[in-house]
């Protein structure tokens, strides 16, 4: 459907304004389209949904449940009574589409990226991560590969807490590119909220209004613009975190460590944390860089022991952006 919406745009020369369908007022497609040469971006990544991002800085600032934390953002206007879209990432991943492809030249599909929401984030996780020296954020991102192949995801994700997008709070957004001649450039404002919005409106008009001849939706001619190819997910490796909670008995570590052996993945660190449960025990567990597949392998077989007691949350971490 979004393909044949933005090919009939084409064939009929019509201007379509996206800027506030993307960052609220972040006036991102104005300086992507002034000033980037989609042939030099590297990768975009960033916060793009204020919702989401106000749902999370509400839990570690209050320090209150991913529930609590919605019923807040309702009440306070930054989300709405049914916020599914939002806070499936779906609202985040369509944002990444028609970034992608105004910062790429290429056409990016929403049915060709994986996306993950932050329905399922617990406090504990939150506060792990700081201890460990990580934020959690909803991070959207594209790269370009060397082979040419694009990997796009949309995911909760811990990034390094001194990092631009890990302080980037509430209905805040952020984007960075990364480029072959120019090392980053972030643009951060309101992404919710009805002034953000407006003002963005009102950017679409005046470039309109100036606009002397059709340029495409995204520069080019829908049709010219050539598909997205995409990186096995495999192929990128990223450190993991989980937690699980397991029996507290002898051998059970080993058991973990021989099931995460299984699948050639090293562990970094493993965590204890403090319980007044003496039958189950929580820990943390850090892996080494591994592609997606094998830390789903992983997660399969520890669901099969008879060790572990509650589901088992796990996050990819982001070391090299922000």
């Amino acid at each position: 459907m979004e393909k044949n919406i933005l090919l009939k745009f084409d064939s009929q020369k019509l201007y379509l304004g996206f800027e506030a369908a993307v960052l609220g007022a972040v006036p991102v497609v104005r300086s992507i389209e002034q000033s980037i040469l989609p042939a030099k971006v590297k990768s975009i990544y960033g916060i793009f949904n204020g919702t989401t991002n106000y749902i999370i800085s509400q839990m570690y600032g209050n320090k209150i449940s991913f529930q609590e934390s919605l019923n807040q953002a309702i009440k306070n206007g930054f989300a709405e009574q049914d916020s599914s879209a939002d806070l499936s990432g779906k609202d985040a991943t369509h944002k990444l589409v028609l970034l992608s492809n105004l910062s790429f030249g290429n056409k990016f599909s929403f049915s060709d990226i994986n996306y993950d929401g932050i329905e399922n984030i617990k406090l504990i996780d939150l506060e792990q991560g700081l201890k460990l020296g990580y934020k959690l954020k909803l991070v959207s991102l594209t790269e370009r590969h060397s082979n040419s192949k694009f990997y796009s995801s949309v995911a909760p994700c811990f990034v390094p807490e001194n990092s631009l997008i890990a302080k980037t709070d509430f209905e805040e957004n952020v984007i960075t590119l990364e480029g072959d001649d120019f090392i980053k450039t972030s643009l951060v404002g309101k992404g919710a909220g009805g002034y953000p919005t407006a003002t963005s409106i009102i950017s679409d008009l005046k470039r309109y209004a100036a606009q002397n001849q059709y340029q495409g939706v995204f520069q080019y001619n829908y049709s010219s613009m050539s598909k997205a190819k995409y990186l096995n997910r495999s192929d990128r490796k990223r450190p993991y975190y989980l937690r699980m909670s397991v029996l507290n008995k002898v051998g059970v570590l080993k058991s973990i460590a021989q099931i995460f052996a299984q699948k050639s993945i090293s562990i970094k660190s493993i965590i204890q944390l403090n319980t007044s449960n003496e039958k189950t025990v929580p820990i943390i567990i850090i892996s080494d860089p591994v592609g997606v597949d094998k830390i789903n392998l992983v997660t399969q077989n520890l669901k099969k022991t008879s060790f572990l007691k509650k589901e088992i949350s796990v996050i990819r971490i982001e070391e090299d952006i922000g």
